[in-house]
């Protein structure tokens, strides 16, 4: 731990060259089911990118995932959402980089929720077989798995990314609380409690940075989260390694029964260019995970 907390230090404290944004969303486009009929709101280097509503696909309706005032809407009913974004986020860029940054701002004021089952957010590392397969995260399972995982957070494999994180609310207002959540390959492996102020917090933004080396089999990855800005996980070792090969397609998943949640400004872009402080000690951090 403490050699973790070391490591983080001096990522925090080396300076590096700006960032560059690869694909972003702001979902300003007119109301329709279907969220990519037309490109407004998209930009960034990559161009204008296709959504892929698979859940919405497999239950023969449209409605759950949909463009609405301006912004993402999931979850839109008694039901969940899922979907990826039809690129394979292992360019160049990235590498060159060091790593890369997900950002995304989750909304939702509905008062019907639960413990595990009512969240929303974002996974990496879906591999292309991955792409057809996942359904539903509430009651997935091995053989059809969802995004994130079931929502007991305990069965294996049940999510198909290599790392989910997202919001996740608790209770019933006016005792409804909000975590951090973070599964791997379907089970939660970390929770952080970032509001608990009774009504539980409506809105906020989440943001991750990756840092790694290498889209490897196998290869360490560093993430470091924050909701609003603020740090989450303190000097929690939250790193994750990639489960196959160039595989590193980002999924969105929500569940929340009548009122479903907003997201809005998805931005996809490169981390700064480290300097050698810091490629010298995310090369630590990964000696340490292979030696523990």
């Amino acid at each position: 731990m403490k050699n973790s907390l070391l490591i983080l230090t001096l990522f925090a404290f080396s300076s590096s060259a700006s960032a560059s944004i690869l694909f972003s969303d702001t979902f300003s486009r007119a109301n329709n089911d279907d969220i990519d009929a037309d490109t407004g709101g998209m930009g960034g280097s990559l161009g204008s990118l296709n959504y892929v509503e698979t859940t919405d696909t497999n239950s023969g309706t449209s409605s759950f995932s949909l463009i609405r005032d301006g912004q993402l809407g999931l979850a839109n009913g008694p039901n969940a959402s899922g979907l990826h974004i039809d690129h394979n986020f292992i360019d160049s860029a990235i590498s060159t980089a060091g790593g890369f940054n997900v950002s995304l701002d989750l909304d939702n004021t509905g008062t019907n929720n639960g413990l595990n089952q009512f969240f929303a957010g974002f996974g990496i590392g879906l591999s292309v077989p991955e792409l057809g397969v996942y359904n539903f995260d509430h009651n997935a399972s091995a053989v059809s798995p969802g995004v994130r995982g079931h929502q007991n957070a305990v069965t294996a494999n049940s999510g198909v990314a290599d790392f989910f994180v997202g919001l996740i609310r608790t209770g019933s207002e006016p005792d409804s609380s909000v975590f951090v959540g973070i599964y791997e390959s379907g089970v939660e492996t970390s929770r952080f409690l970032v509001d608990d102020n009774g009504a539980g917090m409506s809105e906020g933004t989440l943001s991750v940075d990756f840092e790694l080396f290498s889209f490897a089999a196998g290869a360490t990855v560093v993430p470091s989260i924050t909701v609003n800005g603020v740090a989450v996980g303190g000097a929690a070792d939250l790193s994750f390694t990639w489960q196959a090969a160039n595989s590193n397609y980002i999924g969105i998943a929500a569940r929340m029964n009548n009122t479903g949640w907003n997201l809005d400004n998805l931005t996809i872009e490169t981390i700064p260019e480290p300097t050698v402080t810091v490629l010298g000690a995310f090369g630590l951090l990964c000696l340490l995970r292979r030696h523990r």
